[in-house]
């Protein structure tokens, strides 16, 4: 027994030096060869030690501490007084607190980072998504779920594992399961109406999809209510017209989501669609949307919004333009006929 408490002293201590669990196999390996340890013991060490309920206090857990002063509090408040509590709350959860908590903890999971960050696989999963929107910023590894007790790497999807993995993650749908699981989601969904028809107990209830994508769409906005259509379709991976007919029918029966249309005052303000048209006569409206980064859509809604006081801006559209020539070439057919 001593000589595996001195085993179990020396890897807390190497887990709180930040050895990974690679390195601290080799150092012990030379520092305890007479006690032959497996690599896979000492992963199961990192993993009690990373547990939430573990008494050793060995999480590196980012403080958001330093995040939240008094001092950032009361200027927070100050400079958003329409801002409600749950909103207040996520502005602690800066982009640089997931970053260092993520780098800190690479062979964590999305849900071990959303205990640790005291929020939902979800909204960790969308920082994740909107940090990189804009290239890189942070490096996350999908992991295969792992659940507390289970030791080394699940190569099969047992009853015992899918049930816990339904019942500590009681908010997702099947897609996300079989995300979690590394499967597909007929298999989740097939595995779960066996373990129902053999008579065990698994706590999964269907998720409506619709429900749960405007539950997401209303986190996100309220999250970070600048984005606009085209940023929150490419992170929720819908179309501009999907997310702008969602927050509509989301809002039909009482305003549950509020975003404000963001007009393009950098990217199409009215001079720089004219300047972009005078410069450019010859290109078409997907031309153009292209050079402004919007969609073509937008481009023609900003012509007619221009064109309807003094007109501004003399755009020919080219479809009219290209048609032209075939009808006076068909008319100087039949004239030499």
């Amino acid at each position: 027994m001593d000589i595996k408490r001195n085993i179990k002293s020396a890897i807390l201590e190497l887990f709180n030096k930040g050895k990974s669990e690679t390195e601290a196999y080799k150092e012990l390996s030379k520092t305890h060869s007479s006690y032959k340890i497996s690599e896979k013991a000492i992963r199961n060490w990192y993993e009690k030690f990373m547990s939430e309920d573990s008494n050793l206090n060995g999480q590196k857990e980012v403080s958001s501490e330093k995040n939240l002063t008094d001092e950032h509090l009361i200027e927070l408040i100050r400079e958003n007084p329409d801002l409600t509590l749950y909103q207040k709350d996520n502005f602690k959860f800066t982009d640089e607190f997931l970053i260092e908590l993520i780098n800190k903890n690479p062979h964590l999971n999305l849900e071990q980072l959303a205990k640790l960050a005291g929020t939902s696989s979800e909204t960790i999963r969308y920082r994740i998504k909107q940090i990189n929107s804009n290239g890189e910023r942070v490096k996350y590894v999908k992991k295969k779920y792992r659940p507390d007790g289970f030791g080394g790497p699940n190569s099969k999807l047992t009853d015992e594992y899918l049930i816990n993995l339904v019942n500590e993650n009681p908010d997702l749908d099947l897609s996300g399961l079989s995300e979690l699981a590394g499967c597909s989601r007929t298999t989740i969904s097939r595995k779960i109406r066996l373990i129902k028809q053999s008579g065990k107990s698994i706590n999964y209830v269907k998720k409506n999809k619709a429900k749960t994508e405007d539950e997401l769409l209303i986190n996100l906005i309220d999250e970070d209510s600048s984005l606009t259509h085209e940023e929150i379709g490419r992170l929720t991976d819908r179309s501009n017209y999907t997310i702008s007919r969602r927050i509509k029918e989301i809002n039909s029966s009482g305003e549950k989501v509020k975003y404000a249309c963001k007009i393009y005052e950098l990217k199409i303000s009215d001079e720089f669609l004219i300047n972009l048209i005078n410069e450019n006569p010859s290109l078409s409206m997907n031309e153009l949307a292209k050079l402004a980064g919007v969609a073509r859509s937008t481009i023609s809604n900003r012509i007619i919004q221009i064109n309807k006081g003094e007109k501004k801006v003399n755009y020919i559209d080219k479809r009219f333009q290209k048609s032209k020539p075939q009808t006076n070439e068909k008319s100087k057919n039949k004239t030499r006929e």
